[in-house]
């Protein structure tokens, strides 16, 4: 489900950057997106 996104934490930090993905019980697939920072206008 990591469609090209590395799983863990940013190695630079960058806020949207950090993923980790997983599939429930029930074969639902979930992605997380770590937000430190909101972009402008957000």
């Amino acid at each position: 489900m990591e469609r090209g996104r590395p799983p863990g934490p940013d190695p630079e930090g960058r806020p949207y950057r950090t993923y980790a993905s997983f599939t429930d019980p029930d074969g639902n697939g979930w992605l997380l997106q770590q937000v430190t920072e909101r972009l402008p206008g957000r």
